[in-house]
């Protein structure tokens, strides 16, 4: 016997038997498969999740800058959309939005997030898909929605029309609820 055949198991040794994998170790491997693959799903969706709330996120905090720049330097500031290249600007920045997230809403979603009531057919309800951050702290309305690339999450950033402006943040589980 060779120095390394001691790590192979006796059967491995034979040559008059047949090795290979026996149905009972085949139906092991494939249900742990099916595990992994079942625990998993709930992160992928989460991770979903995840990115369209961040991309929301960044958006509202570019929108609180350009609010601030636009009473600071006592001249009004926009921020320009354009969905086609999934990505909006500003002065000389633009801003690409990650590439698992778009403007939109999931399937079957209804707006506007305080009624709900209407088929949301588009993604960005900003005039001129701009919004408008004016000196004296107002910030023009409208309503910008996130999707993921599946259309099963959605988040909103919306202006509503008020002697206050102030940005509200949604998403929609079922219904559109409101968070902080």
């Amino acid at each position: 016997m060779k120095y390394w055949q001691w790590l192979l198991p006796k059967r491995a040794l034979k040559s008059d038997k047949k090795t290979g994998l026996s149905l009972l170790e085949v139906l092991v491997v494939l249900a742990l498969i099916a595990i992994i693959t079942v625990y998993s799903i709930p992160k992928l969706n989460f991770q979903k999740k995840e990115f369209v709330k961040f991309e929301m996120e960044k958006l509202y905090n570019i929108c609180l800058h350009l609010r601030h720049v636009a009473m600071m330097e006592n001249e009004p500031q926009q921020l320009l959309f354009d969905i086609s290249k999934n990505m909006y600007s500003f002065k000389q920045s633009k801003e690409n939005i990650s590439k698992n997230v778009r403007f939109g809403v999931a399937k079957d979603v209804k707006g506007p997030p305080s009624g709900f009531s209407e088929k949301i057919l588009d993604p960005i309800t900003f005039e001129k898909k701009t919004i408008v951050f004016y000196p004296d702290g107002k910030i023009s309305s409208g309503i910008v929605y996130f999707t993921d690339l599946d259309q099963e999450v959605s988040f909103a950033l919306s202006c509503a029309v008020a002697k206050v402006s102030f940005l509200r943040k949604y998403k929609f589980d079922g219904n559109w609820k409101l968070i902080s």
